[in-house]
């Protein structure tokens, strides 16, 4: 984790930060496909998007170009994505991925959290698979020690207000740290060490600017 801005905390302030997990967005994930294949015949896609906002998008992407050859597997996934992204306020962003030399079309919430998400119905044909949650939206969990006093938190997004909203700081991993404040404190720099590392080795979890206010 980093403080991104911030005001001076109070003189002899000591904040312990535990970082269970991340805020993430849901994924979706199509099968792997063959991107210079011909498309198979019945591979038109026909289905809806709706995000979590209530707004949706109609995917309709043929098989067949207008000349009344086959398109490529790549050409269809290049529309849908298309299609999906020309949608304002969708939520919802869609790109076209490549690995091991077959390709993906892979949706992502916009946003992250656990009420972010979205949901794909109808003929998915060369997508399949994109109806599936490859990865669920979760919400950031972490613990504050304050005061003497430990309070459990979740946070839809990995930005967090820390010291009754005088400090806000952005999650960037899992681990512990701890804050204090001194007299001349200007800038607080905490050396944390990973909980999940295997190997023990230490990453800066914590950084902060401290902003006079």
């Amino acid at each position: 984790a980093r403080v991104d801005k911030t005001f001076r905390p109070k003189e002899g302030t000591e904040i312990g930060l535990e970082v269970q997990s991340l805020a993430a967005a849901q994924q979706n994930r199509s099968q792997a496909v063959d991107g210079g294949q011909k498309a198979e015949d019945g591979s038109s896609m026909n289905f809806q998007i709706t995000s979590s906002n209530g707004r949706s998008v109609q995917v309709n992407v043929s098989d067949t170009a207008a000349d009344g050859t086959k398109r490529t597997n790549e050409q269809m996934y290049q529309d849908a994505a298309q299609q999906i992204n020309s949608r304002r306020n969708l939520g919802v962003k869609a790109s076209v991925a490549n690995e091991d030399g077959k390709i993906y079309l892979v949706l992502s919430s916009e946003k992250t959290g656990e009420s972010n998400g979205f949901t794909v119905q109808g003929e998915t044909g060369a997508a399949s698979g994109i109806q599936n949650v490859a990865a669920e939206g979760q919400n950031a969990r972490y613990t504050v020690t304050q005061n003497g006093q430990t309070t459990s938190r979740t946070s839809e997004s990995n930005k967090i207000s820390l010291d009754y909203g005088r400090i806000d700081a952005t999650l960037t991993g899992t681990g512990s740290a701890q804050i204090k404040a001194g007299a001349d404190t200007d800038k607080i720099v905490s050396a944390v060490k990973d909980m999940v590392n295997q190997y023990n080795e230490a990453t800066d979890l914590l950084k902060s600017n401290a902003g006079r206010g």
